[in-house]
C-alpha cells in the first residue's frame, strides 16, 4: 500500500500487524519491535511526527534490550529518529543522533556500508537544512566515496547520488563548475545502467546540465568583467 501511496490504508495494515505481534508474543519482542518501526516510518510520512518519535524510541528500546547496542537495526531506527528531527528541523538534534549511528555503523559494520554512506547522506542534508554549505558538501562528497566503495561506480544509486550531488552545487553552493561535473558523471553512469533517453531521470539531468552549463558560462563572464 505504501508503493500504491494509500498511506493511510497501510497505517491501518501496520497497526493492524502491531497489535497482533503484541497479543502474540508481547510487547518485548523483537517482532514488535520490527512492527513499531514501520508503524514510526508510516507515522512520519504522515507528519505525526511526536507520534513517530513515540514509535521509534519504544521499537529502539526493545531491540537494545534484545539485540544489543551495536546491532544495526537498532542503529536504523536510531537514524529514523534523527530524521523526524531533521524533518522538524531541529537539525542540532539530527546531527547528535546521526553522529551516534555513524560512530554505531562504522564500529559494526565498518566504514565502506552502504548504511554508512546513508547516514553520511543524512549529515550533509542536516548542514543543508542549516545553511552550512561547506559542511553540506564534504559529507555529499563522503557519501558519494562510500557509496563507490560499497557498490561500484557505475551503481544507479551511485548515478542518483551524482544527481543529487549536481543539484547541490547549483542551487546551494552555486558552484556551477562542480554542477557541471556531478551531472555529467551522473549521465555517464544513467547510460552505463541503459537507462532509456526517455527515462525521467536522464531527461532531467540532461536539462539541469545544460542550465548548469549556462550558468557556469555566465558566472565566468562575470568573473572577467
Amino acid at each position: 500500500y505504501e508503493k500504491t501511496g494509500d498511506i493511510q490504508l497501510s497505517m491501518k495494515c501496520f497497526e493492524e500487524a502491531l497489535d497482533i505481534y503484541r497479543s502474540r508474543l508481547g510487547d518485548d519482542h523483537t517482532d514488535t519491535a520490527v512492527s513499531l518501526n514501520n508503524v514510526g516510518q508510516v507515522q512520519s510520512q504522515l507528519g505525526d511526527y511526536d507520534s513517530a518519535l513515540a514509535s521509534y524510541s519504544e521499537a529502539m528500546r526493545v531491540m537494545k534490550k534484545n539485540l544489543g547496542e551495536e546491532h544495526r537495526n537498532v542503529a536504523a531506527t536510531m537514524h529514523n529518529i534523527g530524521m523526524v528531527y531533521s524533518a522538524l528541523g531541529q537539525y542540532s538534534d539530527a546531527l547528535k543522533i546521526y553522529r551516534a549511528v555513524l560512530n554505531s555503523q562504522r564500529a559494526s559494520l565498518g566504514d565502506a556500508h552502504f548504511d554508512v554512506a546513508v547516514t553520511l547522506d543524512s549529515v550533509a542534508s542536516a548542514y543543508e537544512g542549516q545553511g552550512r554549505y561547506d559542511k553540506a558538501a564534504k559529507f555529499y562528497g563522503k557519501a558519494l566515496r562510500v557509496r563507490r566503495a560499497a557498490l561500484g561506480r557505475e551503481h544507479l544509486f551511485v548515478g542518483l547520488t551524482l544527481d543529487r550531488l549536481g543539484s547541490f552545487h547549483m542551487n546551494r553552493d552555486r558552484n556551477y563548475s562542480e554542477a557541471v561535473r556531478r551531472f555529467d558523471e551522473a549521465k555517464s553512469v544513467y547510460d552505463a545502467n541503459s537507462l532509456d533517453k526517455n527515462d525521467q531521470r536522464v531527461v532531467d539531468v540532461l536539462s539541469k546540465l545544460d542550465l548548469a552549463l549556462k550558468l557556469d558560462a555566465e558566472a565566468r563572464v562575470a568573473v572577467d568583467f
